[in-house]
């Protein structure tokens, strides 16, 4: 009977999931032999790991409805379907549960871990330890070489998955890498495997060396540079225009901006709701991250745990200091390995903020710029330009009643607010403060040198019930960009890949000898 749970149970929990995709997909060949092949792996790694067959079948139901819950609750929030590489993030919902709990609900996380206890506390009352069952050997020494014994075959099976499923083969597997996709074609838990393997597949996946000797050349390697990955920023004029009567509305902390010459435009970024790795990838290396592969998912995970040219790589070789800040937890999304590589001298996280100023829950914009304004002033009085790359917090979500409490009133925020939505009316505030911080910075004080301010949206916020009530599918975001010196030529919209040389243009780089990097 366990085995045919193992067997028949996945069909089961795949009836029950949903892909974030309305398309017509049919199912692969591979979705009938995987599914069943996986749940009895994963049925028989439970046995071998408590040794009782009752915990291991009841802990296959509880893995494969719990993931089944949880993916469906992420296609709700960020329209993706849980993958292999969730199971990194699942160590921050411990570290950082700020950034998970929130959004899963408490409730549903003390239910599941309840759960299991339960369990596997009547398991333990109720049931025969399998290695118990038989009289060969002492029980303690039977479990242990069957544990061993189910860790060779995984061993052996891991091998046999790497040489059969990788990059090279993914197109004839139909893998198109596109979790939505995938796990219509395939079934969320053999997608999972799928994409374990192609996470395990190292051939290929080293950027191929820049030629240090052709970096860009500064006409005048004077300009501080400024740039703000700004936590979900978009020009909010675009989805309010979309509401019923808001067909002429007009963003006024925005157009005062762009009146004073700064240039604005629309950007095409590859995340949604989250995944903010793959936009600030994308904007620092010039990477198309498509063309990644498996990593284009998320590239901190694994591809750029070695050097990767970036414009912060460039301006190094110029003679800046590269200095990255995040007012939040250095190891989220393992920026504290990935930074170095990425050619930023110092990363400085939440510890280079006690007792900063908060907006919500997070350090805020105004103390973000307190700290951006000391490090200019340092730079300029040791006569080295600075090149530094924010990535606010401010605006993180979830937005929820009470964010704002001792600060302003919510009700007044949500009467002002043309979707009279509580959620988006406190997040247009956290926007407000954006605003607020690039226009703080364009006030050069005396004595220091020109800068380059740049500013744009990571992502679209995962407010997806609120855009969908309006009819606003725009996943673009919007960018900044301004000179203490010279008006600059606009540029229009543009993908964030191509950002980071607009800004070493407005510099005063020669952007023709920047190199492309360039993956095997």
């Amino acid at each position: 009977m366990p085995l045919i749970l193992a067997a028949t149970g996945p069909f089961l929990a795949e009836s029950f999931v949903k892909s974030g995709t309305d398309d017509p997909t049919p199912r692969s060949d591979l979705f009938y032999v995987l599914s069943p092949l996986l749940g009895m792996l994963v049925f028989a790694t439970f046995l071998s790991i408590t040794g009782y067959i009752s915990m291991a079948a009841l802990l296959i139901v509880v893995t494969y409805g719990g993931l089944t819950v949880i993916s469906n609750l992420k296609v709700k929030v960020l329209r993706d379907p849980f993958i292999a590489h969730d199971f990194e993030n699942a160590r921050h919902l411990f570290l950082h549960p700020e950034f998970y709990i929130n959004h899963i609900g408490l409730g549903r996380v003390i239910g599941i871990f309840a759960l299991i206890g339960i369990v596997a506390g009547f398991c333990i009352a109720l049931d025969t330890p399998i290695a118990a069952r038989q009289t060969l050997l002492p029980p303690i020494i039977a479990y242990g070489l069957g544990l061993a014994g189910w860790l060779l075959v995984l061993a052996i099976l891991s091998r046999a998955g790497k040489a059969l499923i990788h990059e090279g083969k993914a197109r004839v597997l139909g893998i198109d890498r596109h979790p939505r996709r995938d796990v219509a074609r395939f079934g969320l838990f053999p997608a999972m495997l799928l994409y374990g393997l192609l996470l395990m597949d190292r051939r290929g996946k080293t950027p191929t060396p820049w030629n240090r000797a052709s970096g860009p050349a500064p006409c005048e390697p004077t300009s501080d540079i400024v740039v703000i990955q700004s936590e979900s920023y978009f020009d909010i004029a675009r989805f309010y225009r979309q509401l019923e009567k808001n067909a002429a509305f007009r963003w006024k902390t925005l157009d005062a901006l762009t009146e004073n010459g700064t240039q604005a435009g629309r950007l095409d970024v590859p995340a949604w709701g989250a995944y903010t790795m793959q936009t600030e990838m994308s904007f620092l290396t010039g990477i198309d991250i498509a063309a990644l592969g498996i990593d284009w998912i998320n590239p901190y995970l694994k591809y750029a745990h070695q050097p990767v040219w970036s414009i912060a790589h460039a301006l190094k070789e110029a003679g800046y200091r590269t200095i990255c800040i995040h007012p939040a937890h250095k190891g989220f999304f393992r920026r504290d390995s990935v930074m170095p590589h990425l050619g930023f001298d110092a990363f400085l996280g939440i510890e280079a903020f006690p007792g900063a100023e908060r907006f919500g829950p997070y350090v805020s914009d105004r103390a973000l710029g307190d700290k951006i304004d000391t490090l200019l002033s340092e730079g300029a009085g040791c006569g080295q330009p600075s090149f530094i790359f924010a990535i606010s917090i401010e605006s993180h979500g979830p937005w929820e009643a009470g964010r704002f409490h001792g600060l302003m009133n919510e009700d007044d925020l949500v009467a002002g607010d043309p979707t009279g939505n509580l959620a988006f009316a406190l997040y247009r505030q956290h926007l407000e403060n954006a605003l607020a911080l690039f226009g703080r910075l364009q006030h050069v004080p005396n004595g220091l040198p020109d800068r380059v301010i740049a500013m744009y949206g990571d992502h679209q916020p995962a407010l997806g019930d609120v855009f969908s009530a309006a009819g606003f599918d725009d996943s673009d975001v919007d960018y900044l960009l301004w000179h203490s010196a010279r008006q600059l030529a606009p540029a229009g919209d543009l993908a964030v890949r191509d950002l980071g040389r607009l800004v070493l243009k407005a510099a005063g780089f020669d952007i023709e000898g920047i190199p492309h990097i360039k993956t095997a």
